[in-house]
């Protein structure tokens, strides 16, 4: 696969989008512009529309993984609502830790996936999820991206996306690359961890991923196969 892009960071991050659907054999040639409908989406169900949100559907924009590309970005429609947890993200480790236990993530997953849901209209920090009687999708996300980072695991990556190809809101997740697969992590609606292959095409469509620092948004682009 031959990928152009500014930073080596950004490559980096589209190999592992594109690992996950086992996609190869393609040249990523992205067009100049982004549309309109990518600056701002709706929530899933379980959480808050991002301001200025349009009001046109998504769906005629919303493309698989294997015909997007990820964009290094400085902002998103969500981050003033995110400036709660930016904290959180911007923690960096002190341990480096690659082969952390699927069970012990697993473990985590269900903790949170006990707690009952309770939407929220804020981004709720990882100490307010576990002392509250409910949490959302955007608080159990949070608090499993900072277990998981105090943890030692690297490549991980809160997302916010659709759940599904025909879900009219969006969803927030985490997605974990590993030398053993790429995972979904969706401590709202899973009790486990799932390979990304097993996911299918059509669920779990990232539209927005912040790792640390960093920030993405998928642009529209053009994949050319090449023989």
């Amino acid at each position: 696969m031959l990928v152009s892009f500014s930073t080596s960071g950004d490559r980096e991050f589209f190999r592992a989008v594109l690992n996950r659907f086992g996609i190869s054999g393609f040249r990523a040639e992205l067009e100049d512009g982004t549309p309109a409908a990518y600056r701002s989406h709706n929530y899933y169900d379980y959480c808050e529309p991002a301001a200025g949100q349009p009001s046109q559907s998504l769906s005629s924009h919303l493309r698989s993984v294997a015909e997007s590309v990820f964009l290094n970005v400085d902002s998103t429609p969500y981050d003033r609502q995110m400036s709660r947890i930016q904290p959180v993200l911007f923690t960096k480790s002190s341990t480096h830790n690659e082969n952390l236990s699927l069970g012990l993530v697993n473990h985590w997953i269900q903790d949170l996936r006990g707690i009952p849901y309770g939407f929220s209209s804020e981004w709720k920090t990882p100490a307010e999820v576990e002392s509250a009687t409910f949490a959302d999708c955007k608080g159990k996300a949070v608090a499993l991206y900072q277990k998981m980072y105090s943890s030692g695991a690297q490549n991980v990556r809160l997302v916010i996306g659709r759940r599904t190809s025909t879900s009219r809101k969006t969803h927030a997740w985490i997605e974990w690359t590993t030398d053993s697969g790429n995972y979904v992590l969706d401590p709202t609606i899973n009790w486990s961890a799932y390979r990304s292959a097993d996911v299918g095409n059509h669920s779990y469509l990232p539209l927005y991923a912040y790792a640390g620092s960093r920030k993405y948004r998928v642009a529209a682009g053009t994949l050319v196969a090449k023989n």
